[in-house]
């Protein structure tokens, strides 16, 4: 549901730049940052009066950050090296996407849009469609398989072609909504009640610091260059990472 949310966010985001920059331009992006800021301090406000806790006390004390109870879980490292890898490549392919078809490409801005919110519309689908696969195959393969696909799905939108860069684009987006989905499905299953939130936490931490550098760094690629080319080759190399540490989680995982 949360990833589903995610999704449902990002349509309206390339509806709304779509529509303002095709009647402000580029300077659009001054207006599309106040409605978000606008947005997010509605909801500033109604978590803080609406959103409650069960528990006397929020549930802590498991370490520094929670590595203690993180590192209780089997297979910790690899989820970590793998969760990290989503955090860096993700954005090199989300945040230049539309940036990538209209300057190297040279799509219109209406078609970019339409390639940003065709990855959204998917998103709202890929946690629950790749969470019911994964009650099949179980969560190690179906990590393995999602970070497998990510540089093929990269490599048809290198080709700029509008059709398959749009197919492409919904298989990226389920993807992006799947992967973290099923990081948290196997923190889920192999941690306790008391341990998941304070180990859930610590990979979260590295996968924020993995996402805080890799836009400047896709950027810095991009202006050495003069082409987004080499960002998204990255992206689909540091998937590959996340591959090979997915293959190095445990077969089995304890529900419990």
């Amino acid at each position: 549901m949360m990833s589903s949310g995610i999704g449902v966010g990002i349509v309206f985001v390339s509806l709304l730049s779509g529509s303002l920059r095709s009647t402000e331009g580029d300077g659009a992006w001054s207006s599309v940052y106040q409605i978000l800021f606008s947005i997010g301090v509605l909801l500033l406000v109604l978590t803080l009066l609406f959103v409650r806790h069960r528990q006397a006390v929020p549930v802590g004390g498991r370490g520094v950050g929670g590595l203690a109870a993180l590192q209780r879980m089997p297979g910790w490292l690899p989820l970590l090296v793998a969760y990290s890898a989503f955090g860096f490549m993700y954005l090199l392919v989300m945040g230049f996407l539309t940036t990538r078809l209209e300057d190297d490409n040279g799509w219109s801005t209406d078609d970019a849009s339409l390639a940003f919110s065709l990855m959204g519309l998917a998103m709202i689908f890929g946690g629950p469609l790749l969470a019911a696969l994964a009650q099949r195959l179980g969560v190690r393969l179906t990590l393995a398989v999602a970070f497998g696909l990510w540089p093929l799905l990269v490599g048809v939108v290198l080709t700029g072609q509008l059709t398959l860069t749009l197919a492409a684009c919904v298989g990226l987006g389920l993807l992006f909504a799947a992967l973290p989905t099923l990081v948290t499905l196997f923190v889920v299953q192999n941690t306790s009640a008391e341990d998941y939130g304070p180990s859930f936490a610590v990979a979260t931490l590295s996968f924020g610091i993995a996402q805080t550098i890799s836009p400047p760094i896709g950027g810095f690629i991009a202006d050495q260059t003069g082409t987004f080319s080499y960002v998204f080759l990255l992206s689909g190399l540091v998937s590959l990472v996340g591959m090979a540490a997915s293959l190095r989680l445990p077969e089995s995982s304890l529900t419990r």
